[in-house]
């Protein structure tokens, strides 16, 4: 359940990792060092965090958009809260989704992957055993300041059925409804 919430985040997810030989990892402009100092090769790097958001308000936008009783389960399951953070470093992305009022759980694992920054402030992301140029969930982004908000346009995978089509879609809703802030 976890692997799955954290799925769509990047989506969720899928995440990030070198996933195959030849792949470019990222589109972005290396990074350089002028006068000195260190410039960042991504907006993106670094970590982002939503912030805890109450399940029953995910559940009710997954119910607004069609899913059912049992399709809602499968991605909240019996969660008070979700919080989801992404961190970007270098070419690899991580996807941690969580429920933050539960003890037993935390901001542990997460999926992980490569990822790609395309023109038109387009995210491409994959997981870590997957060809991004194949597999791969495509959002667009926003970064303003601190804030960075997602917004997913479509998982391509070739192996998907309708049923992985739509919970993909389930996910996301679940993954992105928040913005998410700086943290690090």
């Amino acid at each position: 359940m976890q692997r799955g919430i954290s799925l769509l985040i990047l989506t969720a997810c899928y995440a990030i990792s070198a996933c195959s030989e030849g792949s470019p990892a990222s589109n972005a402009p290396p990074a350089s060092t002028p006068n000195g100092a260190s410039v960042s090769a991504s907006p993106l790097d670094g970590e982002w965090d939503t912030g805890p958001l109450a399940a029953d308000k995910l559940r009710n936008a997954m119910g607004d958009a069609g899913y059912t009783d049992a399709e809602v389960r499968e991605v909240l399951d019996d969660k008070e809260s979700y919080e989801v953070r992404l961190t970007f470093q270098g070419d690899t992305a991580v996807s941690i989704g969580w429920d933050p009022t539960d003890p037993t759980q935390g901001p542990t694992g997460g999926d992980h992957g490569p990822y790609e920054l395309l023109p038109g402030n387009k995210l491409k992301i994959t997981c870590d055993v997957c060809d991004i140029d194949t597999k791969y969930t495509l959002y667009s982004y926003d970064v303003d300041g601190a804030t960075l908000t997602l917004r997913w346009l479509r998982d391509v995978d070739p192996d998907y059925t309708a049923h992985d089509r739509r919970m993909s879609l389930a996910y996301a809703i679940a993954n992105t409804s928040l913005p998410f802030h700086k943290s690090g």
